[in-house]
């Protein structure tokens, strides 16, 4: 029973999991922000999970860089990130609904948010729940290491106007199917002076809108539904400004057109282009209590001249990345993860123990209605999922609740 008992927390523990959420800067309702995919309705809508609570308005410098961050231990091979801004807002929303809205101002093929072939929930990466109860993993502390959370220095145009806005992150991860993760942050823009709105501003509408897939009702653009990318996700219209870490692979277009190559520009353009590699690739650090070291660099940073008085005095450099956290179990949020099994369930008799092919400690579906925890001895008993739970490629999901 003793070995039952560990490995079924450690299997909540993963559970726990789900995927990424941006910590870096600042996003609407951090408290209760979700690590999941965002739907049309539902529990998490497009756009921005439908979260709209100002914590902290983070300040960004026109032709300056920001960073940005995550917290999440299920990177799922990395992915494509596309990074944008909104400017419009109504009386009761920091942000309208209106996909056009949303506007790309960089984009990352391939290696986003992380390089590597999964997810980071081993014993050697998992490291517990940050204070918001979102699982977190080794952070890498530069944009190129591997087999971590990577953090990226997001240029913004020069010619962006001033005043208030969303900053959206969207992720088309690499190795699951039919997903797109968006979260959205309150931000002012310290950049050009105007007489027109910003929302109006020739150059704002002259940047592509981003693009958007994998929700029905909203695009009939689905990416792959086979899951046997083996490589990201290439969007057809990334902008001008970005890069591209990972050759992109046809198949995960789905039905979305296959893009050709994307046209970033290197130089000569309005935009800073940033040095995705320029820090050398570390190693990730633990300290002696077992935590990830995030090292994060506030190079590149100056706060605006001037900002309006509701702005929070806490600036970009001052935003910390990832708070180590402690391992300790802790209670889940709701929001984000799938609940345990009811005890009626079969969870609490195990069954003859299966073959599994992970590493020791990796959660496995042995269907989609039951699942295991890898022993050291490459064997792992079968446990049974709630009837709203199933298993897909090692993650235990709530099914659509709008199905």
């Amino acid at each position: 029973m003793e070995l039952l008992s560990f490995l079924l927390a450690l299997f909540w523990a993963q559970v726990a999991s789900s995927h990424m959420v941006m910590n870096t800067p600042a996003i609407y309702s951090p408290n209760r922000a979700s690590t999941w995919p965002v739907t049309n309705g539902g529990r998490f809508p497009y756009p921005c999970q439908g979260f709209t609570e100002i914590v902290t308005r983070t300040p960004i410098t026109a032709g300056g860089t920001t960073l940005v961050n995550f917290t999440g231990s299920a990177p799922h091979g990395g992915g494509t990130c596309l990074f944008g801004l909104n400017y419009h807002s109504t009386p009761a929303s920091p942000y309208t609904n209106d996909p056009e809205h949303f506007k790309t101002i960089y984009t990352i093929i391939g290696g986003c948010p992380a390089d590597t072939a999964g997810n980071l929930e081993t014993p050697d990466t998992y490291r517990g729940l940050d204070p918001n109860g979102n699982p977190d993993s080794v952070h890498c502390g530069n944009d190129s290491g591997k087999d971590c959370i990577r953090q990226f220095n997001i240029p913004f145009p020069d010619d962006l106007p001033s005043g208030n806005a969303t900053f959206v992150w969207m992720w088309y991860n690499q190795r699951t199917k039919n997903e797109l993760y968006m979260n959205c942050a309150p931000v002012y823009i310290d950049g050009k002076q105007s007489d027109t709105a910003p929302e109006d501003s020739p150059f704002v509408n002259s940047l592509p809108t981003m693009f958007l897939a994998n929700v029905p009702g909203l695009t009939e653009c689905a990416t792959s539904q086979t899951g046997d990318q083996t490589g990201p996700f290439n969007v057809p219209n990334p902008g001008n400004f970005g890069v591209q870490l990972i050759t992109p692979d046809p198949i995960a277009a789905g039905n979305c057109s296959i893009a050709p190559v994307a046209p970033f520009a290197s130089s000569g353009t309005s935009m800073p282009t940033p040095a995705l590699a320029s820090t050398p690739a570390a190693a990730p650090t633990t300290s002696s209590a077992g935590f990830v070291t995030v090292t994060t660099s506030t190079a590149g940073y100056s706060s605006p001249a001037s900002t309006p008085s509701e702005i929070s005095a806490t600036t970009s450099s001052e935003i910390p990345a990832t708070t180590p956290v402690a391992t300790t179990p802790a209670a889940p949020s709701s929001q984000s993860t799938a609940p345990p099994p009811a005890s009626t369930g079969g969870a609490a008799t195990p069954g003859s123990p299966v073959d599994c092919n992970v590493p020791a400690g990796t959660l496995f579906c042995i269907s989609e209605s039951e699942f295991g925890i890898c022993g050291p001895d490459g064997k792992g008993y079968p446990q049974q999922l709630n009837a709203n739970q199933i298993c897909i490629d090692g993650n235990v999901y709530y099914k659509d609740e709008s199905a």
